[in-house]
């Protein structure tokens, strides 16, 4: 199975791959609302949590990652992880997408590509939400 992680524009640009599946992670306040994803995926999962840290960043001004959000990932990733790929994105494709993926890296031992100019190529941004990702391991099944 592979792994890719782009940023919203990236992603709404891409053909559906009817054998791959999309974590596809939106701005909750955003006037964008969801991301426009082009049709044929083989699988969608949205959810929508703002790219912060509750021990950084006050959870009454930041709509966090929830225990329903970590489940349903988690979950999604389980139930379509026979698929060829998995596509992870969020607006920037740094925090909370590269969060998803390095959970999913070190749990299924597969390494994370990342959209460049010059096609995909390895990359698991330092910087990723460890919030997100710690949540995730919470609701490994």
């Amino acid at each position: 199975m592979k792994l890719q992680v782009c940023t919203r524009e990236e992603a709404e640009s891409l053909p559906g791959r009817p054998d791959w599946a999309v974590i596809s992670i939106t701005d909750p306040l955003s006037a964008f609302g969801p991301a426009r994803l082009q049709p044929g995926w083989g699988a969608v999962h949205r959810v929508s949590f703002d790219d912060a840290d509750p021990a950084e960043e006050d959870p009454d001004v930041h709509i966090m990652i929830t225990e329903e959000d970590a489940r349903s990932i988690v979950l999604f990733v389980y139930k379509h992880f026979d698929m060829k790929g998995i596509l992870v994105h969020c607006n920037r494709g740094i925090g909370r997408s590269q969060g998803v993926a390095a959970w999913i890296a070190e749990h299924f031992n597969i390494p994370v590509f990342a959209l460049t100019d010059k096609g995909a190529e390895f990359a698991l941004n330092p910087r990723f939400n460890k919030h997100v990702y710690e949540m995730l391991k919470k609701y490994d099944v």
